[in-house]
Formats: C-alpha cells, sequence, structure tokens
C-alpha cells in the first residue's frame, strides 16, 4: 500500500508541473506577458546627489523612477518617467542616468524602478535600490558665524571653482527665490557676498555652471527681536544706529499721526558700512514709526521715534547766551545747538532764578553735543538771600579753557571753578541756598580748583546746598591749581569758621573720573550755618576712578607753582556725634596717590565722618577710615593691579582716555567702557 500511494502522489506532481508549462494553461488563468526589470541598476550617492542608473530593457517605451524616504514608499518624494529617445542611427539608447539633487546631506533615500511597456499590463516588476548622501558639497566652505548676518551672507571657497551664479531657494517656500551672477572678481577672490536675505529663513545657497548644477550649501539666517539698536533724537532729526549684521540702505520715517512725511532716506555707502543715518526735517515733538529696508525689502521690524520737544529757547547766537541766563524767569530752559561755540570763558555769570542748560545734538555737522567755555555761574549772583532750585546741565562739553583765538590752549591758566557761591571774607549777613545741581550725560573739564564750591569766605554769611546728582558724565582736568587743593565738590571755605553746609544727598553713577588732584568731595559742618542738618548720604555706583593726585603727562601744561597737602576722597569732618550714610557700589578704583603731610596732592584719607561702607564689587574699600594704610607714594586697589593693568587701553592722553577694563572686572565700573 505504501509503494502504490508514493506512484500516486508522483503522477500527481508530474500532471501539476504539466499544467504549469506554457501553451498548457487556460486563457482564463493566464498570468500576462511582463518585460524584464532594468538591468544592471544601480543608485550612487555623492555628496547631496544620488544617481539612479541602468542599461536599456527589449521592447521598453520608458521607465518610471520614484524616490522615498522610507523602505515602504509611504512617504513619496519624487517620480520621474525618462522616455526611450533614438539616437543619430535610430537605435536604442543603452545608458541611462536620473540624477536627484538637493538632497539632505547624510540622509538614506529609498529608490524603486521598472519597466514601461506600450500595453501597461506589461509594465514590469520593481526594481529596489537605496543609496546615502554623504555631506554637502565641498565647493563652498563652513559658514564663519562672522559672515552671517540677519539679511547677508559671505561665502567662501577653498579652491578655484568654475561656476556663473548662485541660486538661492528658501527651503520652506516662504520667501522669494534670489540670483546672484558670479563675476569674475568673486571667482578670483573665492568669496562673495549675497545680500538681500529675510531674517530668520533657512535658504539653499546652490552652485551652477549654466544650467549644470554643481552643488549646495544651507544658509541658516539668524533673526533679532530689535535690529535698531540706538536712538538718538534731536528737536527736528533723529540718528539711528543698528545692528552690524544688518544691511541698511534705505530708511522710511512716518508720522504716526500723519501730521508730516513719509521721510525717505537713501542710504550712502558710508552711512551703510557706518550702520547709522541721520535723518533731518522732522517736527519737534512728534511721533514716527522708522522702517529699515534693503532696497524695497522691508526687514520686518520697526521703531517708534520721538523727536524732542523743544519746551525752551534755543540760543543760536552764542553772545546773548550770559545775558539770557542773567535775566532769565523762573524755570528757564536754554537749548544750545551743537554745530555752535559758546565761548562765555571771559566773565562770571550770575544765576538768580532755576534754569536748564541742554544741548542739542546737530543733525548738519554729526556733533553730539556743543562745546561751553564757562567761567563760574554765581549762585545767588549779589542776591542777599536767596533761594534758586536748580540748575541743570544736560548733554553738555563743558570746559573752564579760555581759548585763544578760538583754540584751547592748555598752557593758559583756566578759570577756577564751574558753579559757586561768592561769599568774600567780609560777607555779612548773606543767605544763599541751591536746592538741587544735576549734570546729566556731560563732559567736564580744566578747571584749576574745582567743579563746584565756595569762593573764599568766613564773615557770617551762608550757603546752604541740597542734592548734588551727577549722571553718565566724564569729569577730567580738575584741580591744577595745587595751591587751592580743593576737591571736586569742596564746600568748606574757611577752615573752622566756614559757612557752607550740605542738606541733602550726593549721588553719582555711571561716570568716569580722572586726572583728579585732590578728593572727591569735602563738605564739613561749622558752626555759624544753623540749624545743624546732617547730610543725607553719598550714594556713588558704577563708576570709575583713576589718577587721583597724579600729575599731567602734556608737556607745557599750565601748572601752579604751589603746593599743599592732599585732601580726603570723601571728607564730612567736624560733624556733631553724626556720620554720613556712605553707598559704594560696583565702582572701580585704579591709581591714587596717598599723601600724609605737605607738600604734595591726592587724596589722603579714603572717607571720614562717614558710616560703614557697602563694598559691592568695589576694588578698593575698607570698613576703616583710611584709604590706605600709611606711608606715602603711589597707591592703588587692593585688588593688588596698578591702574595701567586694571585699564589696559587708557591712554596718557587726557583728552583720548579708554577706560575697559581688565577682563574680570566688567561687572562694574562705568557702562560706557564695558565693551
Amino acid at each position: 500500500m505504501k509503494t502504490i500511494a508514493t506512484k500516486l502522489l508522483m503522477i500527481g506532481t508530474l500532471f501539476s508541473l504539466i499544467a504549469m508549462l506554457p501553451g498548457c494553461k487556460d486563457d482564463e488563468t493566464e498570468v500576462p506577458y511582463k518585460l524584464m526589470v532594468p538591468s544592471k541598476a544601480t543608485a550612487t550617492a555623492e555628496y547631496n546627489t544620488i544617481t539612479v542608473h541602468w542599461t536599456q530593457s527589449t521592447d521598453a517605451i520608458g521607465y518610471e523612477v520614484t524616490m522615498a524616504s522610507d523602505a515602504q514608499f509611504s512617504d513619496i518624494l519624487k517620480t520621474v518617467n525618462p522616455e526611450y529617445i533614438p539616437d543619430e542611427d535610430d537605435k536604442h539608447k543603452t545608458e541611462y542616468d536620473v540624477v536627484f539633487e538637493d538632497l539632505e546631506p547624510y540622509t538614506t533615500y529609498y529608490f524603486r524602478l521598472k519597466t514601461l511597456s506600450a500595453d501597461p499590463s506589461k509594465n514590469s516588476n520593481y526594481s529596489y535600490r537605496e543609496a546615502t548622501t554623504g555631506e554637502e558639497a565641498p565647493f563652498f566652505d563652513p559658514i564663519q558665524e562672522s559672515r552671517l548676518g540677519y539679511n547677508y551672507v559671505t561665502l567662501t571657497w577653498s579652491e578655484a571653482i568654475n561656476a556663473d551664479k548662485i541660486v538661492l531657494t528658501d527651503k520652506e517656500s516662504v520667501a522669494p527665490e534670489l540670483t546672484f551672477p558670479l563675476n569674475s572678481e568673486a571667482l578670483s577672490v573665492q568669496s562673495v557676498t549675497l545680500p538681500g536675505l529675510t531674517p530668520g529663513v533657512t535658504y539653499r545657497a546652490k552652485l551652477y555652471l549654466g544650467e549644470e548644477y554643481l552643488g549646495y550649501i544651507d544658509v541658516p539666517v539668524p533673526s533679532a527681536d530689535n535690529y535698531v539698536t540706538d536712538i538718538n533724537v534731536g528737536f527736528d532729526f533723529a540718528t539711528l544706529s543698528w545692528d552690524e549684521k544688518l544691511f541698511v540702505n534705505k530708511i522710511v520715517l512716518t508720522s504716526v499721526s500723519g501730521a508730516d512725511g513719509p521721510f525717505t532716506k537713501e542710504l550712502e555707502l558710508s552711512e551703510t558700512g557706518a550702520h547709522q543715518a541721520t535723518i533731518t526735517g522732522l517736527t519737534s515733538g512728534s511721533t514716527y514709526k522708522a522702517t529699515l529696508y534693503w532696497d524695497d525689502q522691508e526687514l520686518g521690524q520697526s521703531s517708534e521715534v520721538i523727536t524732542n520737544t523743544i519746551d525752551g529757547e534755543i540760543v543760536s547766537d552764542p553772545a546773548t547766551l550770559k545775558e539770557k541766563i542773567e535775566n532769565a524767569a523762573e524755570g528757564a530752559k536754554f537749548y544750545l545747538p551743537a554745530d555752535l561755540i559758546f565761548d562765555c570763558s571771559a566773565e562770571n555769570i550770575n544765576v538768580t532764578k532755576s534754569i536748564s542748560l541742554i544741548g542739542l545734538a546737530s543733525s548738519t555737522t554729526g556733533k553730539s553735543r556743543p562745546t561751553i567755555y564757562l567761567a563760574s555761574l554765581v549762585i545767588g549772583g549779589d542776591e542777599t538771600e536767596i533761594t534758586v532750585n536748580k540748575i541743570r546741565f544736560e548733554n553738555l562739553d563743558i570746559s573752564g579753557l579760555k581759548p585763544v583765538n578760538g583754540a584751547e590752549d592748555l598752557t593758559v591758566e583756566p578759570n577756577r571753578r564751574l558753579l559757586c557761591s561768592s561769599l568774600s571774607r567780609s560777607s555779612t549777613g548773606r543767605d544763599i541756598t541751591i536746592n538741587s545741581v544735576e549734570l546729566e550725560g556731560c563732559t567736564v573739564r580744566n578747571y584749576s580748583i574745582n567743579v563746584f564750591g565756595l569762593e573764599s569766605s568766613l564773615g557770617t554769611s551762608k550757603f546752604r546746598v541740597g542734592d548734588i546728582t551727577i549722571n553718565d558724565c566724564v569729569i577730567f582736568d580738575i584741580g591744577r591749581n595745587n595751591g587751592g587743593y580743593n576737591s571736586i565738590v569742596h564746600l568748606q571755605g574757611g577752615k573752622d569758621d566756614a559757612n557752607a553746609q550740605m542738606t541733602g544727598t550726593f549721588k553719582m553713577t555711571n561716570s568716569t573720573l580722572y586726572y583728579i588732584y585732590f578728593g572727591l568731595i569735602e563738605a564739613q559742618w561749622n558752626k555759624c550755618v544753623t540749624p545743624y542738618v546732617v547730610p543725607q548720604g553719598v550714594i556713588i555706583e558704577d563708576c570709575t576712578f583713576d589718577r587721583f593726585g597724579v600729575a599731567m603727562p602734556a608737556e607745557g601744561l599750565w601748572m601752579s607753582s604751589s603746593s599743599n597737602s592732599g585732601r580726603q576722597f570723601i571728607n564730612f569732618d567736624k560733624l556733631t556725634d553724626a556720620t554720613v550714610p556712605l553707598t559704594v557700589n560696583r565702582c572701580i578704583f585704579g591709581e591714587m596717590k596717598y599723601n600724609s603731610s605737605s607738600p604734595g596732592y591726592g587724596a589722603r584719607d579714603f572717607q571720614r565722618k562717614c558710616s560703614a561702607v557697602n563694598t559691592d564689587k568695589a576694588t578698593n574699600i575698607g570698613s576703616s577710615d583710611t584709604f590706605n594704610s600709611g606711608g606715602t607714594g603711589t597707591y592703588f586697589n587692593k585688588a593688588g593691579q596698578t591702574g595701567a593693568e586694571l585699564f589696559p587701553n587708557r591712554d596718557i592722553n587726557m583728552l583720548s582716555p579708554d577706560y575697559t577694563p581688565m577682563e574680570g572686572y566688567q561687572d562694574r565700573g562705568d557702562p560706557r567702557w564695558l565693551k
């Protein structure tokens, strides 16, 4: 039985094989004839392209190549159908290539290829291939951060190339396509800058020679929250500065109220290179929207510009300034244009009303503030009893020099002080008060004794000072008449009987003081000014101090021949059972000379009759009364650096300072130097 069963199985298998032979099948079950799959098919990657290659198949009328991102072909990226094209001998083309460009680097792509028949039912089965791209095309160097801006990129290449254009396409298809021809100069220097890009867009920069694609590099253009870095306004102009990583060649200012404009400024090449431009002809006290452009491309941001309101009088004739101040109404504001020179160095000016002197930046000369040569402003003038509420200086370059033929001459003895009250030694019965003195955004220089003080006085007259506020100022070359040995603020006119008193707060912030011959402030209490009031305090924050009591370097500089003892840096001596609160924060102290006795100049004690000091990141403050431990000579900050080490870029020329601090000190000192 076993043998019979085996024979029957063999017979059944034989019939099955016969049934599968061609010509022996039913028409109903016949499988259609198919073309052969393309032979010798390959997929070869090179950088960011993949070439699919194959040879012809008999009876093919064309081929279909499909690219996908996955092996299951659920994400088809592209399909190409190259058709048969006879050659000159009308013979079938035997080799085929399809090139897929602009592919992502280091990415695997999947391909399927089939032969097409005139009868679609006879199309071949699929032949599958895959390939992985390498790095981006090697023509371009990696993009350095310094060569990538918010709307431009500088591309470089290390080897000579033969190309004639670069085409930039937005990978997200938001920004328009850009084409940049490559000229002979760019090919020679192997570098080209492409402007007009859209901030925040990633472009693909593709290199071409004619229509031949050579390769690409991706350009991720950054963006920022605000491209305008600074706006400086006058009453009729605005100067805009923008980020150096932005190409701008046009600015449009549109009036918010529609009252005037719009104002369009096509920039000169120098303005584009300086990243700064000035728009003139604006209306005082108006608000504008400033929009930046590269050609006709709006750069996507706008900034608000508000011009200054002229709420005072513009002094267009410098010769009239003295008269205007002496006859001013209470609270008068005088605006001084920066393109004028104000020489009031010959005579003192009496001030009996609250006034403000404000510098107006010039839209014609480019100067940011005017220079005013001032002899003393005498608070109270000759009045017997008077209170002046406020004197304010803003955005001025104030000098005590006496110009010779319009030129500054440091060999001529300068004026004594900027502000004072003149109480003669025999004066009696006078009572002068100034409630507030303000210096904002000013340079004060070249006074031979001090910035603010008394003329010598005994008698019984009284001078009271309230608040003194100094912000964003540079003060230098003060005290060359070392026979006067006065501090910058010196409210002590006659030893124990000095008839001056400070009742308010001395506050100095964001400022630099250098080439100062003696101390910062001396305001001793005296017997004749009553009622007795303790000063409210001294606050010094974010300031830089250097070269106190150090001789000037300039040859031929005028100097007094006399000498006297040094002053304390801060001195409130002779207060009765009281100390003045002193706060010092985030300051840097450089070279400062210590004098324990005469002759000499420079600071002596650091603080006298002051309360404990706040020492938040100040380089030279202690809780003791002494600036440095005893002895004479030149001393420096407790951190151990000399002034030259603390400020490695400082220049001995007092007109060209650079007080950028050494590494490790960028968290203190005058912010203007924190570059």
